[in-house]
């Protein structure tokens, strides 16, 4: 949605005078990139905990499994995604971790760079 302001010049044609956007959002995804491909992108509507964490593997990753052992699942190391839950998840579904990956850093990850 865009507001557009008018005023009138003297000889009586609107002229924009300030333009202004209403829209304030905030969106927030999960998803994961490769050499030759990506997860299915998840839309995230809440806050994000172990649990919640381990849906969004799930839902972006799942179709991909097979295809995924040959790489090193890097994530940047947020707290609810080392617990138990999340390593068994990753575990479970032969999903190998890069463990020396220096956290908060979106220099070095594809998505956020």
């Amino acid at each position: 949605v865009l507001v557009l302001l008018l005023m009138k010049t003297k000889f009586g044609r609107p002229r924009p005078t300030h333009l202004q956007s209403q829209v304030q959002y905030r969106v927030v995804i999960f998803g994961a990139v490769w050499y030759d491909g990506r997860s299915n992108l998840v839309f995230i509507n809440n806050r994000t905990n172990t649990t919640t964490y381990v849906q969004y593997l799930e839902a972006a990753l799942a179709p991909h499994l097979r295809h995924l052992r040959q790489y090193y699942f890097i994530h940047d190391r947020p707290t609810w995604a080392h617990t138990p839950l999340a390593h068994d998840w990753l575990r479970n579904n032969r999903i190998r971790c890069m463990d020396d990956y220096p956290p908060l850093s979106p220099g070095l990850n594809a998505v956020e760079s």
